[in-house]
């Protein structure tokens, strides 16, 4: 089971609402919070913290200036390069990455863009959205991640990505990988069902 972060911005943006017990497509980005490479080879890994926060150990897989993706062993995510910049260059595919992520759907990035890039592997994964939780904070708190040891969640049955906490939501949905391929494309009307 995981713990994707869900801001309703993203949904307003290219999905629309969900709900609990459905299942859908998409792929996951990952925020990095804290991390460290390093071009030994590693035993690759995801180990579940709190509000869609992972302890990771993931192998890089991909890397352009657009867009990077990484390998935790059971799924892979990509990245933006505004981090990989920070290393100045000394990022490459094979290196790997240990630290704190988390997890976000795709924003439309992937389904609309990178999924293009050659060699770019396929992302969008089959998933079934068991819960959804609003988490319940002061939106300062939220966007600045301060204060978690506070924050509550409200199990809902279904987002509303419009009007939840005035458009300015903030979800965290339990879901299960589905056994399938991942896949470079989907259909945005049919990836909701």
């Amino acid at each position: 089971m995981y713990t994707i972060k869900v801001n309703s911005s993203y949904l307003k943006q290219a999905y629309g609402d969900f709900k609990k017990e459905q299942t859908a497509q998409f792929a996951l980005c990952f925020w990095t919070l804290d991390f460290k490479v390093s071009s030994e080879n590693k035993y690759m890994k995801i180990r579940q913290l709190q509000f869609g926060d992972y302890e990771v150990t993931g192998k890089i897989v991909y890397l352009s200036d657009k867009v990077w993706v990484v390998d935790f062993g059971k799924i892979m995510a990509y990245g933006f390069p505004e981090l990989v910049r920070q290393y100045e260059g000394n990022l490459k595919v094979g290196d790997f990455i240990e630290g704190l992520v988390h997890l976000d759907i795709d924003m439309f990035h992937y389904f609309e863009y990178h999924y293009k890039e050659e060699g770019i592997q396929p992302l969008i994964y089959k998933w079934n959205i068991n819960k959804i939780l609003k988490i319940d904070a002061p939106k300062d708190d939220i966007q600045l991640r301060k204060n978690m040891d506070r924050w509550k969640t409200i199990e809902i049955n279904k987002t509303n990505c419009l009007y939840d906490d005035d458009g300015m939501a903030l979800y965290l949905f339990k879901c299960e990988l589905l056994d399938s391929e991942p896949k470079y494309k989907i259909d945005l009307h049919n990836s909701v069902k």
